[in-house]
């Protein structure tokens, strides 16, 4: 029956096509939302273990410089009279020990440019300290022994006040 004032509602078909089009929608939204939070964890998982693993090579490079810092005071205080004699052999030893390790550790795929550097600088302290010649002039000895010692000074401060924040550094 025709009636003006009445809507047209349609039939059965197009209210069933029209729900079902409406519940695509809904589902199709609710499966990119949850890739998106998916792939935000895994991104949010993906730079905590990259923070991790560079705080890790923080904690190594940490250890190096405090080698390095370690030997080259105690060779200063042998060389100002302060300390007990020290092993020249065994400092050269040391420097030569810790070079090896920091070109281990650069070599590694995990270390990231920042990382590579800071071995780098390891590297080149230890080749300072194993090339040290006892026969040299003494200023010159103790003028090297101080580059050293701060530089490694310097260097694990920085580092130590400086780790990736994304991470806790495991100390």
């Amino acid at each position: 029956m025709f009636c003006p004032s009445s809507a047209d509602w349609g039939n059965v078909a197009d209210w069933v096509s029209g729900v079902g089009s409406m519940g695509a929608v809904i589902v199709a939204l609710g499966i990119a939302i949850r890739d998106s939070r998916q792939k935000q964890a895994a991104d949010k998982a993906r730079e905590l273990r990259a923070a991790q693993d560079e705080n890790a090579m923080i904690v190594e490079a940490l250890e190096l410089y405090r080698e390095l810092r370690s030997w080259s005071q105690r060779a200063l205080d042998a060389f100002e009279g302060e300390g007990e004699a020290l092993d020249w052999r065994g400092m050269i030893e040391v420097g030569r020990a810790v070079g090896a390790t920091a070109r281990r550790l650069q070599q590694l795929p995990l270390v990231n440019i920042r990382m590579y550097r800071e071995y780098e600088s390891i590297i080149q302290l230890a080749r300072d300290m194993s090339s040290l010649n006892i026969e040299r002039k003494a200023d010159d000895l103790v003028a090297k022994l101080r580059v050293i010692s701060n530089s490694a000074d310097f260097r694990y401060t920085h580092l130590l006040e400086t780790p990736n924040p994304g991470a806790p550094l495991n100390w």
